[in-house]
């Protein structure tokens, strides 16, 4: 391999772990989000499942991300996991003592 592909391509990885740490930042940003949302509803005894928020929340996610050129059913599959996980966080700080 080219010493200037070598370079090329070690500067692109370099780029995606940039990206990669700053995705994982804004994913626990969100969790922290969730718990305060967990916390509001716990003193305000508000249900945690807000019906069609999942929903839409997943479909919004699904445009936005297919505007961008992302594959739907990636989306889709990214979001059931990211609101799934959301969804176990907040109901462990809504039934938190």
């Amino acid at each position: 391999m080219a010493d200037n592909v070598t370079e090329e391509l070690t500067a692109l990885r370099a780029e995606l772990d940039a990206h990669d740490v700053a995705l994982i930042r804004m994913i626990a940003a969100r969790f922290d989000i969730i718990r305060k949302v967990g916390r509001y509803k716990r003193s305000a005894q508000v249900p945690m499942m807000q019906t069609g928020r999942v929903e839409s929340v997943r479909e919004g996610a699904v445009r936005q991300g297919e505007a961008l050129g992302i594959e739907p059913g990636f989306m889709r599959e990214f979001f059931r996991m990211l609101v799934t996980e959301s969804c176990r966080v907040e109901e462990s700080v809504i039934t938190a003592a």
